[in-house]
């Protein structure tokens, strides 16, 4: 099961950071969705190549690796402030987090 729907907001703004413009900034906020649905799409990878990680830190590890991947390149291409990225990736982390503790409740 998907973490998020493709018609999601996170999936939206994932799409919007993917098609800005080289150099049009970002703030932390669309940051951290678009984060948040690149590790969720990782983490759906592995479980339909491998299937699910046996503990929730190891899928939370494996999500928020992908999650953490996606914002420092996003943020390389498109100036963002180091504060920008260190809240983008918090945020990205516990909506992940949040969502994850429900798979393996």
């Amino acid at each position: 099961m998907a973490l998020f729907p493709d018609d999601s907001e996170e999936a939206a703004r994932f799409h919007e950071c993917r098609s800005a413009p080289h150099g049009e900034r970002v703030d932390a906020d669309l940051l951290a969705q678009a984060g948040a649905y690149a590790g969720a799409m990782a983490w759906d990878g592995h479980v339909a190549h491998h299937g699910r990680p046996r503990t929730l830190a190891g899928a939370h590890d494996l999500a928020v690796q992908a999650a953490d991947a996606f914002i420092d390149e996003t943020a390389k291409e498109r100036g963002v402030s180091a504060d920008d990225v260190r809240r983008a990736k918090e945020r990205a982390g516990e909506k992940l987090s949040g969502l994850l503790r429900g798979e393996y409740a």
